[in-house]
């Protein structure tokens, strides 16, 4: 977890897989992403976004623009949404 380069109030999280996952994700990104990674072209199916849930929550969804093949990265959120994620991703 580490502040957006520049700004005080947008975080960046970092996810990393278990290889297990890896491969899921990997294979399961590699047809369902945006076509036009620049964001300049909204996204509006549903399968090319991903949702992040703990205990049945949706924590944060957001638009797969490339294959996740080595881990996740989820930029421009709040200190709280940030917080949160990294509490669930450690068990907390």
């Amino acid at each position: 977890m580490s502040p957006v380069s520049g700004s005080s109030d947008q975080w960046t999280v970092t996810m990393t897989f278990m290889p297990t996952e890896q491969q899921a994700i990997a294979e399961y990104t590699a047809t369902h992403h945006s076509a036009d990674p620049t964001g300049a072209t909204p996204d509006t199916v549903p399968a090319d976004y991903l949702a992040i849930l703990v205990k049945g929550q949706v924590l944060e969804s957001v638009d797969v623009t490339a294959p996740v093949n080595a881990g996740l990265q989820i930029t421009g959120i709040s200190l709280e949404q940030a917080t949160t994620l990294f509490a669930a991703m450690s068990g907390g």
